[in-house]
Order: structure tokens, then C-alpha cells, then sequence
């Protein structure tokens, strides 16, 4: 079997009723629960490190904002929502060279 198809793997904290909202005291039980929270992690890490992977990333999400909006936003818009989006998302702001 797929290891995508696996019945989900819940930890101590789920089947003893501890509340989901309190990610500061078990946030080591998310990250086992749900290991995408540590992919995105290291992903907004390697953003806020690589200003070159942070610009493909940007460019990767500008230019289906500018596409998407059809006339209705300059690409300096796009690029403005792309900005707030990476900062947002992963803390992340490309730095374009002059």
C-alpha cells in the first residue's frame, strides 16, 4: 500500500483529548501528527536563506496572479501580492538585483 493511502497516525495527545489549539505546549506532537509542518518549515527556511529560490518562488506565484487577473492588475500589483503572500506563508521576501 502507498504509504499517501495509510490510515492517518494520530499521537498521545489527540487520543487523550488534549485541545489542537495549544500548538505551543505540543507542537512537537504536530510536527509527528502532521509531518508537512515540518516540510513547510524547512521550505521557509530555505526561502529566507536563498535569495535565488525565494525569487523563483515569487515568480512562481506573481505571474499566475498577473495571468489570472486578465488586465485587471499591473505585474507591479501581482508582485506586491506575491510579496505579502511570501511573507505571510514563510517569512520570506525575494530581493531582486538592480
Amino acid at each position: 500500500m502507498s504509504e499517501y493511502l495509510q490510515e492517518p497516525v494520530f499521537c498521545k495527545a489527540h487520543v487523550y483529548g488534549v485541545p489542537w489549539r495549544d500548538r505551543l505546549r505540543h507542537w512537537l506532537c504536530v510536527i509527528e501528527c502532521f509531518p508537512t509542518a515540518l516540510s513547510v518549515r524547512h521550505l521557509s527556511k530555505a526561502l529566507q536563506k536563498d535569495n535565488g529560490f525565494a525569487i523563483s518562488w515569487h515568480a512562481n506565484i506573481a505571474m499566475p496572479i498577473f495571468d489570472g487577473a486578465k488586465g485587471k492588475l499591473t505585474i507591479d500589483e501581482a508582485n506586491a501580492i506575491a510579496d505579502t503572500l511570501m511573507m505571510h506563508l514563510f517569512k520570506a521576501k525575494a530581493t531582486f538585483p538592480k
